[in-house]
């Protein structure tokens, strides 16, 4: 059969996105400026962990698997 993305989603993935868009339809209605200022922390908090995890992955996986090659050649080799 052919499958969308909304029907891949299980159960509590359906609840926690549901609960998300209450709580933001909630909140715009009741005061839509704190409620972006808390989305926008909410959303800048999560970029920068993406960003620092991914910078360490990338950092770590780059010291660990590249080997190391030197940049100019070895005295004795010209």
């Amino acid at each position: 059969g052919h499958l969308s993305a909304a029907n891949t989603f299980t159960g509590w993935q359906k609840v926690f996105i549901f609960a998300c868009l209450a709580v933001l339809f909630v909140g715009f209605t009741i005061d839509p400026r704190m409620t972006f200022t808390i989305l926008l922390g909410v959303l800048s908090a999560i970029y920068l962990i993406d960003v620092i995890l991914f910078g360490i992955s990338a950092f770590l996986l780059f010291v660990l698997f590249v080997p190391a090659s030197p940049r100019f050649p070895h005295p004795a080799a010209l």
